[in-house]
């Protein structure tokens, strides 16, 4: 992967996953991503987003979030 902010050119690399479980009671799933790229100068880009969600038997949500963070250095 390869990004350009600014005029300086990042290269890195980027990691997904994602989860499905359902039964009778519930269902869930989850799916995370994180992207790191590098400059030639040594500094970095992370960024890290995590999704999740949760229905009950009725279909109703329980649980939702959607986290996302970057770290620059």
């Amino acid at each position: 992967m390869t990004v350009t902010w600014d005029g300086v050119t990042y290269t890195g690399h980027a990691t997904a996953w994602g989860n499905f479980n359902v039964n009778e009671k519930n269902s869930n799933e989850t799916f995370t991503l994180t992207i790191r790229v590098f400059a030639p100068d040594g500094s970095s880009v992370v960024g890290h987003e995590t999704s999740h969600l949760t229905l009950n038997a009725n279909g109703e949500i329980t649980v939702s979030f959607d986290k996302v963070s970057f770290t620059c250095t």
